[in-house]
């Protein structure tokens, strides 16, 4: 085709974007006796945010499928496995995550979410009331 080389574009490691890919777990529980929707969300324990509350997540290992992170992230940071997770939403774009600007890398993170019976957590993990 006459005009513009789409090869270049295609090779040039220039245009290819650096991609780190996360999973986040949208973890909710209802609280029938105070009629209340619950997210669960643990306290950061590295930077950015540390010790501040987040969404459990983490970044895909090589070789990782994007489910087999969320279930990961299930079994370290909240200590229960065998829950039915369904995949949610993607959120990605540039300066998502303030790590884009120091390691010139774009974060994309797809997120997974599950309902789960409302109990007392750990200290390091708090429900929290959404509506």
């Amino acid at each position: 085709m006459p005009g513009r080389d789409y090869r270049k574009s295609v090779n040039d490691k220039n245009n290819k974007a650096d991609f780190k890919v996360g999973v986040d777990n949208v973890i909710f529980s209802v609280d029938t006796q105070q009629n209340r929707l619950l997210v669960l969300l643990v306290m950061r324990e590295k930077e950015p945010f540390i010790n501040y509350w987040s969404l459990p997540g983490t970044l895909v290992i090589q070789g990782e499928s994007l489910e087999a992170a969320a279930y990961r992230i299930l079994a370290e940071k909240i200590k229960v496995k065998n829950l039915y997770l369904e995949q949610l939403y993607s959120f990605g774009g540039p300066e998502r995550d303030p790590r884009e600007s120091i390691y010139n890398c774009r974060y994309l993170s797809v997120s997974y979410f599950a309902l789960v019976k409302h109990q007392k957590q750990q200290d390091y993990i708090q429900f929290y009331c959404v509506i």
